[in-house]
Order: C-alpha cells, then structure tokens, then sequence
C-alpha cells in the first residue's frame, strides 16, 4: 500500500497509456487532445442572461478558461456565435509547465487574427510561428561574437614559459617540472618528431597511462607541427590497431614502462618520451609550423555502424573555448587543477592546455591511483588543489568518499566544472556541503564542438526542476533548438539541439560521408551547424533545457556510447544471429548495458547459446570493446520483437528476468566460508542491492560499476581498518580473491604492530 502512494499522483490517463505502451498494443491510447467546430450552434435558445452569466460567450473575444477535466488533458472548441468566433480551450493545467498554455493561447490567436486580416497569411507554406520577443531573445542570447584568438594551443604554454619560467608547471607523484623544465622536453619531442617527418595535419598517437610524460608528449607533437591522437593503452589489442589504422598512423609515443607490452603494426615507429637518449638532444630554436585552422587533436567515439569516428579539431576552435572559460572563471597562476580525466576524453584538452594557458600547476594523479578518490583527496590536500574539471560521476564519487571520512582537509578548491553527463540535482548541495561556497558550473556540448560549448552557473536548486539547465552559449558560439523544417521552436517546445560557431570540428576524420550528415548548412541563413542528436527546449529566461537523446546513443558515467557498436561486436559472434544492445534502470542514473542475442542456429545450436556464460561472453567483448562498452547481461530470444514497418521494437523488449539470473547463479554458488568473506558479503550486497552473491561472482557480473565500487572500497576501508585501493580491487574483482587481499593486509598490519610492541619494551628494559 505505501508503494502505491508513492504513485499517487500519476493520472489514470497516464495509466492507461504506460500499460499499452509496455504490452505493445496499438490500440488508441488515452485521449490527450480533442477539438470541437460549431457553428451558430448556440443562435437558438440563447439569452441575454445566459450570455452574461457566461463570459466566455461575450461575441467578439477570444478568452480561455483553464478547468479540472478527468479524461482530457486539453480541450479546444471553436464556436460560432452569430458571425463572431469563439476559441474556448479547457485545461488541465498541472499537466503543462507554468506559463506555457498563455504562450500557446496568445500566439493561437494572433496567427488566426493574421488569417482573418492578411491575404498574404494563406500564402504562407511555413508560417512564422515563434513570437517576436522569443525571436529577439534568441537572436539577443546567440550574440556571443567576439574577437577571435591568433594563438594555437602550445603556443599560448610558451608564452608563459617565457613570463614564468620558473614556476612549477606540472606536478606527478615522483616528478615536478617547472614550465621551463617542461618546454625542453616537449621541444625535444617535437624535433625528434620533426625529424622524422611529423607535418601539419597528420596524426601522432600517445599510448600512455598517467604522468608527466603526456603533457610533455601532446605539447611536443603539436611543436613538430603535427596533431596527436590519444590511445587508451589499456583498450584491446584488436581495437588499438583499428584505430592507428583508421588514423593513418606512422609515428607513436609511449613510455618506458609500457613499450615492452606494447604490440604496434610494424610500419609504426614508437618512442619511449621517458628513455634515457632523451637527455643528449640540444633543444634548437624552431619557428612555428601550424596555422590556426590545423588539426590539435583527433579523438575517436564510438560510431553506429561499428567503426567508431574521429573527431578533428582545429587549434582556433579549441583554443576560443579555453581562453572564453579562463576569462569567465578567472583561472589564473594561482590556480592548480587535479588532472583526472583521461587524455581520450576531451575534458583533458582543458586540464592540460586551458590551466597551462593560464600559468596554473597540473596536478597528476599515479596510473594506480587515477580512479581512485582516496588517492584524489590526499592530492587535492597535499598541494591545495583550486580547480575540479570531471564528469558529475567522478566528482560524486569524491564526494561520496570524502563524506564517509570523520576527518578530511580537502584543499582550497574554489572552481567546480561539471560536464559531460546528467548532473543529478543534489550534487552541487553535496559539494557546497564539503567545501562551502565555491562556484560549480554546469558545462555542456559535444566532443565536435570543441570541448564546450554552453555553461550554466548553478548558484541555487529550484526544487521544481527535473534537470538542472543546460544554459547559454559561451563565446563565439551558438546553440539553436529547431523543428524538422528547420524553424526555431517556442519556449517550452522540444526540438533537436543543434551547435554553430568556430568551435565546430572540421568533420570526422577520413569520413566524409559521416561529416555530410552531421555537419550541415542551414537552408536558410547558411550558418554551419552540427546536429547533436540531443532534444531540448527553451525556457522563458533564455536557458535551455536538455532532455534526452532521439537515437540509439547513451551515455554512462560521461563516455558517449553508441549502442549501434556493440551490436556489431556481437554479431561477429559465430554463434550470434542477431542482437540488440538496450539500458536498463533508473533513466539518468543507475543505467546498465543488456543485450538482446537471438542465436543462428546454422552455426551453433541453441543449447549451445543457452549454456553461454556470463564470463565467456563478458570476455569475447573484451578482445573488442573498453570496458565499459561491455553490457552486464544479457537475454536470449528466439526471435527479436518487431514493430508493423519491420523493424526492431526496443520498446517491447523483455527486462532482464531477474530469477533466470538468481537460478543460474545459484548452480554456480559457493557461499562465504570465513569471517572475512562473510562480511564482505554483506558489504557487497547491500550497495549492489543483490542478493546472495556468490564468493566467486565477478563484480562486474552482478551489476557494479566504478561508482559503485568507490562506495564498497570506503566500505571495506572503515569496516577492515585496511587500505585497499581501487586497482586492487578490480583486479581482485571477487568475493573470495578481495578476502584473500585483506587477510594478507591484515596479517602484515598484525606483524608491524607486533613488531613496535617489542621494539618499544627493548627501549624501556
């Protein structure tokens, strides 16, 4: 009973409509719009008195009223009444955002009055809906034109290195560099680069973990004029060749410690950033190369048809979204920033470029620590951190970390920039709880946008949102929410989101085909724009509102998934016939990856696909996918649904069958056999919300992510009194091997302790 009142405000209309909506049926759902045409119909009958004890029947007035009808969301009836029209519309006004019913009621009546006195109006194949003053606060918040910058990307470090040679640049763990310190190594990069014919406009690629050594190595790349590539070096084998194939890759930097595992195509040339011969090359004055308009980086996404897509920006565009945010947000020398993202996601293009533009101080986490938010909270203090730049997931992790700690000096930071994901609404309330007033700024674009490319400052939560607002373009820039025709959409209005502006990429690498599609001319004011496969709509104040996707691309914990890519991995399967990739959980949070497999029964029998483990699959994809592109599940059809046109119905897709998942673990299931597996049993099943994990279940297997994890760790850390850190605990990633870690830790911390006792007794003897 309690359950169900927590539903208490969904309308049986909405009912009607959710359950023919997940039983496939297509009968008509639950009325939400009617119209009704009379005319003269109340010429007989009607008095004077009736007139005046109604006002809606005042001749010549077009009034609405707004009422409380059960079984229709909004009624429009228009009624002739002796040669005079009535537009008489009955609401149900909870069910529409404030304010928007008056929007729509106001422009109905002007565009019918145009009707009524322009011959002109019924000529008009398109007419102009949107009001004037929403035309004018359009054209008013698009006016971002600003003087554009002459700088590319390393040029602006070298200016600094000039003015503040001395000052500390970059901060490891094991190293710290001046800015004059890392110059020479970069310009000892870019000549060995040079050297070995490096030009504008091709591609170098990094395969590094965390470390001074990628700082160096992407500022030493764009000195030899070239642009750099980042490669994930953790990524499968298959995949790291795919896209050094793709990027037409002849030259690659790494480091000593990971050139030996490295398995490179022969006719690429690889160097170790960190080797000893470094040392001997004398750094030469060389003039600059590049212009503006050449490639800084490529960054490769996931792509629908399997192939994923590399994204080309220019120094112009990145370099006016680094200076715009600095100049915003006053990022200054002072500033230190803690460089978590990983340098394939963009948001490191800031971390690195935005803060060295500035003379700020990067600060770099250890490979082992990079995921971990203990490790970030101990940097963060030790050197005084002022700048966050991550996806919401990271900072929550942090966040989630720190507020289980009794005790924790969390630096100065003052900058909070959150992006790249759903911010969920109690985030800045959390982070303000911790460090008290700073700013937090929601950012938001694409990968081919350069970054950034519109900000919204959250100062206060208005308790009524469902989201918090994208916000306005940033300089140089500009944001359009269109129709299919093009036109620009009213407030409150869904349509696609669609960037303009020098931020624009110069299109997928090599793809032209891709580039025609998504890069486009408007038909007519031919601005070059991008289509983000977003929906949103504008709000009254100017801000817009995002609100999902319209295609078959997800996002998790800030990576851009194209479900379209692990379909196709799938299918490469001997034994798969046909899949389907679909989320399930919480829309915006809490979401995991299923697939959908129908087995080809030529190849394989059925049995065969039936007897699949979870495991086996999980490490097929492996081979071709990052982790986190690999579902966590999976269900197995005879047949995929189907809509009348033919083509697949995610919709009628069936959930996870949770007690099929419960019955194949519980063949497999070995329960906790000590003290310490049993509570880390307990542990993992109450975050997880699973219920009897076996000891020998993979984390991942039942349903845990990074986040997550996080969480379990600073569990297992306050209840064993043992540090464990993330890397252990993935590469443990059971019940049973996470016991046999802490036991080991918990002996050796016994044998310490023992052994201070009997050193302390010797001195007191």
């Amino acid at each position: 009973l309690w359950e169900d009142l927590d539903h208490r405000y969904v309308g049986g209309v909405e009912v009607q409509r959710e359950l023919r909506r997940h039983r496939g049926s297509y009968q008509p759902m639950g009325v939400i719009f009617t119209s009704t045409l009379a005319l003269d119909s109340m010429n007989d009958g009607t008095s004077d008195h009736q007139l005046e004890a109604f006002p809606l029947l005042q001749l010549g007035e077009s009034v609405y009223m707004v009422a409380k009808t059960p079984q229709v969301w909004f009624d429009h009836a228009v009624v002739e009444e002796e040669g005079a029209l009535m537009l008489i519309w009955n609401v149900v006004e909870e069910l529409f955002p404030e304010g928007l019913i008056d929007e729509m009621f106001n422009r109905y009546r002007n565009w019918l009055q145009q009707l009524a006195t322009s011959d002109q109006a019924w000529s008009q194949t398109h007419p102009q809906l949107l009001p004037l003053a929403q035309l004018t606060q359009r054209i008013e918040v698009n006016q971002t034109t600003a003087p554009i910058s002459e700088e590319t990307l390393h040029s602006l470090f070298v200016k600094q290195v000039k003015q503040l040679g001395e000052a500390i640049a970059l901060i490891t763990p094991e190293y710290t560099l001046t800015y004059q310190e890392l110059y020479t190594q970069a310009h000892k990069i870019g000549q060995k680069l040079q050297q070995l014919g490096a030009t504008p406009n091709t591609l170098v690629a990094v395969l590094m973990t965390k470390g001074w050594e990628q700082v160096a190595a992407v500022l030493g790349i764009l000195m030899s004029g070239a642009a750099y590539l980042p490669i994930d070096p953790t990524l499968p084998q298959e995949r790291q060749w795919n896209l050094l194939e793709l990027g037409v890759v002849k030259l690659a930097l790494t480091q000593a410690n990971l050139a030996g595992s490295l398995s490179l195509p022969e006719h690429i040339q690889c160097l170790s950033v960190d080797a000893e011969e470094w040392e001997t090359i004398e750094v030469t004055h060389a003039d600059s190369v590049q212009s503006i308009s050449d490639l800084a980086y490529v960054i490769f996404t996931s792509g629908s048809t399997g192939t994923p897509k590399g994204v080309m920006i220019d120094h112009r565009g990145a370099v006016n979204t680094i200076l715009d945010i600095n100049q915003r947000f006053d990022v200054k020398p002072n500033d230190r920033v803690l460089a978590v993202s990983a340098l394939n996601f963009d948001l490191s293009v800031y971390d690195i470029f935005g803060v060295l533009a500035a003379g700020g101080t990067i600060v770099m986490p250890s490979p082992d620590g990079a995921k971990d938010p203990a490790h970030w909270a101990e940097l963060m203090t030790k050197h005084q951190v002022t700048l966050w730049n991550t996806v919401p997931a990271l900072m929550q992790m942090l966040v989630e970390h720190l507020s289980s700690q009794l005790e924790t000096t969390t630096g100065k930071l003052r900058l909070v920039l959150l992006s790249g994901d759903w911010l969920p609404l109690s985030l800045p309330g959390q982070i303000k709880n911790i460090w008290g007033e700073l700013q937090i700024i929601s950012l938001g674009g694409a990968t081919e946008a350069s970054i950034w490319s519109i900000y919204y400052p959250i100062e206060t939560i208005d308790p009524a949102w469902k989201s918090i607002p994208y916000g306005k373009p940033l300089l140089n820039q500009s944001f359009k929410i269109l129709n299919e025709l093009m036109e620009p959409c009213p407030v409150w209005v869904t349509g696609q989101l669609y960037i303009g502006g020098i931020g624009l990429a110069k299109g997928y690498w090599k793809n032209h085909e891709k580039t025609q599609v998504s890069f486009i001319e408007h038909p007519v004011t031919q601005e070059r724009l991008y289509k983000t496969g977003d929906l949103g709509r504008y709000l009254p104040d100017g801000n817009i509102e995002f609100i999902g996707r319209e295609d078959f691309q997800v996002k998790l914990n800030g990576y851009r998934i194209e479900l379209g890519e692990i379909e196709t991995a799938l299918i490469e399967h001997p034994g798969i016939k046909k899949a389907v990739v679909s989320t399930v959980g919480e829309q915006r949070k809490n979401q995991k990856l299923v697939s959908y497999l129908v087995p080809d029964l030529v190849a394989q029998n059925l049995s065969y696909i039936k007897e699949f483990k979870p495991d086996k699959l999980r490490h097929y994809l492996q081979q071709k996918l990052p982790e986190y592109m690999v579902p966590y599940t999976y269900v197995v059809l005879e047949k995929l649904p189907l809509t009348p046109n033919g083509k697949v119905n995610r919709k009628a897709l069936p959930a996870p069958d949770m007690g099929d998942l419960l019955q194949e673990r519980e063949k497999t299931f070995v329960a906790a056999n000590t003290s310490t597996e049993v509570q880390l049993s307990q542990i993992w099943e109450t975050i997880l919300e699973v219920n009897q994990i076996s000891v020998d279940d993979n984390f991942f297997e039942v349903g845990g992510d990074s986040l997550l994890a996080t969480r379990i760790v600073s569990q297992i850390r306050e209840s064993f009194q043992v540090d464990i850190n993330l890397r252990d605990f993935f590469e443990a990633a059971t019940i049973k091997d996470v016991a046999e870690y802490l036991e080991v830790a918990l002996q050796a911390k016994q044998t310490l302790q023992k052994t201070k006792t009997g050193n302390k007794k010797r001195v007191e003897i």
